[in-house]
């Protein structure tokens, strides 16, 4: 397993990032990037990715589904809370239910925050939320209750993934 060398980058400290959750026709919008942790393996995730200094939580999913997709859209609402930790990173993310501005089609977009050389996004593709827990898709406890609140409805509150015992529960 050969970690990414720009992995130490993300090490240290706690992380703010943000995910878009734009789901149409019963499919939703999906990066694949390569594993930071493993270079062999790539995984499928929404856009996103780190908060800047001073930068609203909404304004940077704004942002980072731009970056990634070439989409600009509009943050509806907060709809779950979810933290990694692993070794030595330490993420607190927040994903927001989006919708798009306009028709156009996403495409790869590029992270300013990696170099050239380093990109790890390689691929935008719409996945229908029935097939997500057949696909490399993280965070795992996002894919679990993606399907589910899709059909039942999401909740009125944010759903905390790491913590919420009964995240599966249509109860709102």
């Amino acid at each position: 397993m050969k970690k990414h060398e720009l992995l130490e980058k993300y090490e240290g400290f706690t992380r703010v990032r943000v995910g878009a959750i734009l789901i149409e026709k019963k499919s939703i919008l999906l990066v694949r990037q390569q594993s930071m942790f493993d270079s062999s393996v790539a995984h499928l995730l929404p856009p996103g990715g780190g908060v800047d200094f001073q930068e609203t939580l909404q304004d940077a999913v704004i942002r980072e589904c731009f970056e990634e997709t070439g989409l600009s859209v509009i943050p509806e609402r907060l709809v779950y809370i979810n933290e990694f930790i692993f070794d030595r990173v330490h993420a607190v993310e927040f994903y927001f239910l989006v919708s798009r501005k306009n028709e156009k089609m996403p495409e790869i977009g590029f992270d300013p925050e990696l170099p050239a050389e380093h990109q790890i996004l390689r691929e935008v593709l719409w996945v229908p939320l029935s097939e997500i827990s057949n696909q490399n898709f993280i965070p795992v406890s996002l894919g679990k209750v993606l399907k589910a609140h899709e059909e039942t409805g999401f909740r009125n509150h944010p759903v905390h993934l790491s913590f919420d015992p009964d995240c599966l529960n249509s109860s709102r």
